[in-house]
């Protein structure tokens, strides 16, 4: 209904999956319903940021369903949350708002493909990938993201990411839809495999040397964790324990 928001929602059918895959560069509380969940006694896949995942393991911590209930994680590489306000911005380059807008896309129509905005009135408008993130979405990056010091999704089972090699951590164009995945733990390794029996993926080996070559952001970003938690004390900001 408003393509600029985000809504939890509980997939129990692959229609339900394949009618909300995309990505979404904006605010997303995906953790909203997983007590409601809990109390169900639902078995439960868990698809979201890296931060949320931490989430589910310190929540196991204190609430023993979680360990019996989730029966896996699944996270992808995160460069940050943008801001909602970012998106309103984007919009209004071309003399939108909010309740006017039919579809916001913001890639996915090839890989990565453009952004396309779509106006109730039936007005479309196109602009590329780059744009939408590399000048646009990342200077509303929240302030927690810069300091998160996982941003590759190491406390999930699966962890999917881009497979892009020499563009700096960014398309250089549009590639074929390879696409990077890790098991991250035995329940994850068991998870790809009976993917891989079924049908519903086809991998091949990559080596773990190829990862910064495609993702060097997220490698730039561990390095720097300590640089940015050092800036934090010494400007007498309240500073996160991480271990």
């Amino acid at each position: 209904q408003n393509p600029l928001r985000s809504v939890a929602c509980a997939s129990r059918s692959a229609g339900d999956v394949r009618s909300r895959v995309g990505a979404r560069y904006g605010p997303a509380a995906p953790l909203r319903i997983l007590r409601e969940l809990l109390d169900a006694g639902e078995r439960i896949v868990v698809l979201a940021k890296p931060c949320d995942i931490a989430g589910v393991r310190n929540l196991a911590r204190l609430d023993p369903r979680v360990d019996r209930q989730v029966v896996a994680t699944i996270s992808f590489f995160c460069a940050g949350l943008p801001s909602l306000d970012v998106s309103r911005a984007i919009i209004a380059k071309y003399g939108l708002v909010e309740s006017e807008i039919a579809l916001l896309r913001y890639r996915g129509m090839g890989c990565p493909g453009p952004t396309r905005i779509e106006a109730r009135d039936g007005r479309a408008f196109e602009q590329t990938y780059q744009e939408t993130w590399s000048s646009e979405l990342t200077r509303g990056v929240q302030f927690r993201c810069k300091i998160c010091p996982d941003s590759t999704g190491e406390q999930a089972d699966l962890v999917a990411g881009d497979a892009w090699a020499g563009g700096e951590g960014n398309p250089l164009d549009d590639s074929a839809g390879h696409d990077l995945v890790i098991a991250r733990s035995e329940r994850g390794q068991a998870l790809l495999e009976d993917m891989v029996a079924a049908g519903v993926l086809a991998v091949e080996a990559a080596d773990a040397r190829d990862l910064e070559a495609m993702q060097p952001n997220h490698a730039r970003r561990k390095r720097q964790l300590l640089a940015r938690l050092a800036g934090l004390l010494a400007s007498g900001e309240p500073m996160p324990r991480y271990s």
